[in-house]
């Protein structure tokens, strides 16, 4: 097991269908997980084989928030956040009290709203023109930079869904510069996707590093899959890790692909993302929800209504799954959904999915120590040479396993391969 993948992911499942946990992973912080053994049914193993069965033919790179895109009807009322934690950047920056503020922040929320550093803002600025101008281009100029692939196991390309209703565009940075891929139109999308690229990535480590020193980590322990601030960790012909994606929803279908809509919802459903963090300008127009956990009913808040005003100042941070899993629950991964309030309206986002290199070994042992005092008290999993690779499949099963949208606008066959 400890050497197959597709076994301990088979192992792993057998243990979900036995055991019944409460939602998430047990927190290291709020006590343990109570287990209720159950008798598994015939249904619980078909369904157990039938998923590793699909990871291990068509492991999906892609993170289960392009999964598909959910169209349903209505959306449920949400609720305008009035307590949404709010930090300047300029603020936070050496100033330690400010520092454990946020931190305590996404540990109990899971998410926040950060003013942007100056860099990031000017670049965010350019970079919503350019990509609005890309979008608008003709389909095979969009096709032109390739179809959804694999590049040095990174999803790089340009995807749709629902005959050109939804489009997105992956970009990464490529070692000593460039984008990959890299528009020829418009002029500077490439050279200004770098320089966000580069400006958020440093942005994350270290909002990571400080919320590494919170829970009492060292912060190499999260940060070693990581590639650096300026990728000097990349050997030539490589590309980043983390993914600037550009997305753009509100089109009028191009192809028979479309799949027919007829009132208001959901453009993606209930997911979390296979990221250490997200940091996502705020949209063009509001629709990025959150579940509120402060809530017993978890109702969804809306964070992007009430800074749509300065929307090109304004950052949503949230907590993606690696950093949950490392964390043993410390930070949980937020539970997010994108809206729309009809389906002509447009929407522009930019998400930075901060995430590591695929073939680093992710290894806690040595953080850890011998000593089980020591092991018990940090909020840090135990984890002896796992690949980076393998755990991402896990969490993107345990995603389209944990979260099942309805009625989904699927790319095309020749796309998902």
């Amino acid at each position: 097991v400890h050497s197959d993948t597709s076994l301990s992911i088979s192992m792993c499942s057998q243990l979900s269908n036995w055991c019944c946990l409460p939602s998430g992973w047990p927190s290291g912080r709020k006590g343990s997980a109570v287990v209720v053994p159950r008798k598994s049914t015939p249904q619980d193993e078909q369904e157990s084989k039938a998923s590793t069965e699909e990871l291990r033919l068509a492991p999906s790179p892609y993170s289960i928030a392009a999964q598909g895109l959910v169209i349903t009807g209505g959306v449920s009322s949400s609720t305008i956040s009035k307590a949404v934690p709010r930090f300047v950047w300029e603020d936070v920056v050496g100033n330690s009290e400010s520092q454990k503020a946020l931190c305590e922040a996404l540990a109990s929320r899971g998410f926040l709203i950060l003013a942007m550093p100056a860099g990031v803002r000017d670049a965010v600025l350019r970079m919503r023109a350019l990509a609005e101008e890309f979008f608008n281009r003709p389909r095979d100029e969009r096709y032109a930079l390739g179809r959804l692939r694999l590049y040095r196991d990174k999803v790089i390309g340009y995807r749709e869904l629902g005959g050109g209703f939804a489009r997105f565009l992956e970009v990464h940075t490529m070692c000593g510069g460039g984008a990959i891929p890299a528009p020829k139109a418009p002029k500077g999308l490439g050279p200004t996707a770098v320089q966000l690229h580069r400006e958020l990535q440093a942005t994350a480590r270290l909002l990571l590093s400080w919320l590494s020193a919170h829970a009492g980590i060292p912060e190499d322990a999260i940060l070693q899959s990581l590639d650096g601030a300026a990728l000097e960790n990349l050997q030539d012909g490589d590309c980043s890790a983390s993914v600037l994606r550009l997305c753009s929803y509100g089109f009028q279908a191009e192809s028979e692909d479309a799949s027919a809509a007829d009132n208001s919802g959901v453009f993606f459903d209930e997911h979390t993302d296979a990221s250490f963090l997200t940091l996502a300008p705020v949209g063009s127009t509001p629709g990025l929800q959150f579940r509120d956990t402060s809530n017993p009913e978890l109702s969804w808040l809306d964070v992007e209504t009430e800074t749509h005003a300065s929307e090109c100042e304004n950052l949503v941070v949230f907590v993606g799954d690696f950093l949950e899993v490392l964390t043993k629950g410390y930070f949980s991964a937020a539970r997010h959904r994108v809206c729309g309030q009809e389906l002509s309206q447009r929407r522009l986002s930019m998400p930075f999915l901060v995430r590591g290199q695929p073939n680093a070994y992710l290894d806690t042992t040595r953080f850890l120590g011998s000593e089980e005092g020591r092991q018990e008290s940090m909020p840090l999993l135990r984890l002896e040479g796992m690949r980076y690779s393998a755990l991402r499949q896990f969490l993107d099963l345990k995603g389209r396993r944990r979260f099942r949208g309805t009625r989904l606008l699927v790319a095309p066959e020749n796309e998902q391969k």
